[in-house]
């Protein structure tokens, strides 16, 4: 700490939990993005290999509802650093944004970080809940009919 600023231990160890917290889900984040960006890969790669029927429009379908959510979590349309101008930021910008705020200051967090920081995470959540039940819903069962037509499977690693 600052000799400078007489900031409690209490207060730094408020700022580090929050910290923790938000570092938390944004590496649940990113496990959640990596997985639904494998499934994506493979089940884009598969449509067009399958027959024109009910299983390549499934797959299609599927890539949708995952991009879909891959869209919440991250700036899909960004081609640049520079893009988080023009495009809507993910929840992955606004978390490393709320990093930025809470860590600079050599104080407890503020009621406004923190409220910030609770509806984000939530909003992450959500999003991470949305991919668990299309990997156990639509998921499943197209794998399962993948397997019927003897197909081999889409899952992430």
């Amino acid at each position: 700490p600052d000799p400078r600023v007489r900031t409690t231990p209490e207060a730094y160890a408020q700022q580090h939990a929050l910290l923790r917290s938000i570092y938390a889900k944004l590496s649940e984040l990113n496990a959640g993005l990596n997985r639904l960006r494998a499934v994506k890969r493979q089940a884009r790669a598969l449509a067009p290999r399958l027959p024109a029927g009910p299983l390549r429009e499934r797959a299609t379908a599927l890539s949708a509802s995952l991009e879909a959510i891959e869209g919440a979590l991250v700036d899909i349309q960004r081609e640049s650093p520079r893009d988080v101008l023009r495009h809507r930021a993910g929840l992955d910008d606004t978390i490393d944004d709320l990093i930025s705020v809470v860590a600079i200051a050599d104080e407890s967090p503020t009621t406004q970080a923190r409220d910030v920081a609770v509806g984000v995470m939530g909003q992450v959540d959500a999003q991470l809940a949305k991919l668990a039940a299309l990997e156990a819903g639509d998921l499943a069962a197209f794998n399962a009919a993948l397997r019927a037509a003897g197909v081999e499977v889409l899952g992430a690693s």
